[in-house]
């Protein structure tokens, strides 16, 4: 599973690609690099053009689409040996420019709480993140209406990191009203509150840029002791009662 970019690998990755940009060498070797990469993928996609036409037309000969695979994959292989090369020839260059041929393009975890927000067309893919903690949140109410509306598209996840671990994630929606446009905490599940505390002001600039003018959540009693120091008013109560029926 792919993990999100710490704020800091993000820099120094852009430091890279920007002195492989302004270093003539490495330009030229990218000009003459670039099509060799894109010939090997245009003919990888080729082979995979013929194993679908075979497989529509009915011609499911065994060695012809196993021959097909194996093209494609020694093309698919070639093309990433090549940017593998390049990518690893720009880091040392960099590297040396640095004065320093032994340091190491790394990440540097942060030392405070901070957020990342998963693009609307990733959220399934990167369900291994945020299933554990709506797991924890999905034990405390009926979630199968939020889980639906995560599936189509409507939710957005963010997730809340400290030191490099996923600690907590938050599940937004935004729609338009006649009041306005309006940012919904739909559910949040995590094992840290601190954390997610430290990072709500980030979430909430994130939402008024989406066009919010207010913002609204529904939960339970806690949940009350978390938003009220960010400016959050309480405007109706649920009222509950068990029966115990025998």
């Amino acid at each position: 599973m792919v993990q999100p970019l710490s704020n800091s690998f993000q820099q120094r990755f852009d430091q890279i690609h920007a002195f492989a940009l302004t270093d003539e060498g490495l330009r030229e070797l990218a000009d003459a690099v670039g099509p060799d990469v894109l010939e090997h993928i245009r003919q990888a996609r080729e082979c995979l053009d013929l194993i679908i036409q075979s497989w529509e037309h009915g011609r499911t000969d065994g060695l012809s689409i196993h021959g097909y695979l194996l093209q494609h994959q020694e093309h698919m292989r070639q093309s990433l040996e090549i940017a593998e090369s390049y990518t690893a020839l720009v880091a040392n260059a960099f590297r040396v420019t640095q004065g320093d041929a032994e340091q190491e393009v790394t990440s540097a975890v942060p030392e405070t709480p901070w957020l990342f927000s998963i693009p609307l067309e990733r959220t399934m893919q990167e369900v291994g993140l945020w299933m554990p903690h709506f797991q924890t949140f999905a034990k405390r109410r009926n979630s199968q209406a939020i889980l639906e509306a995560i599936q189509a598209g409507d939710v957005q996840i963010h997730l809340v990191l400290d030191r490099g671990d996923v600690v907590a994630a938050i599940g937004t929606r935004v729609f338009d009203h006649e009041r306005g446009r309006i940012g919904e905490l739909m559910w949040w599940g995590g094992k840290s509150i601190p954390a997610t505390q430290a990072v709500l002001p980030e979430l909430f600039q994130l939402l008024g840029e989406q066009g919010c003018s207010r913002l609204v959540a529904t939960g339970r009693e806690g949940l009350t002791r978390i938003l009220e120091p960010h400016g959050f008013k309480r405007t109706q109560i649920t009222l509950e009662k068990i029966f115990n029926v025998r």
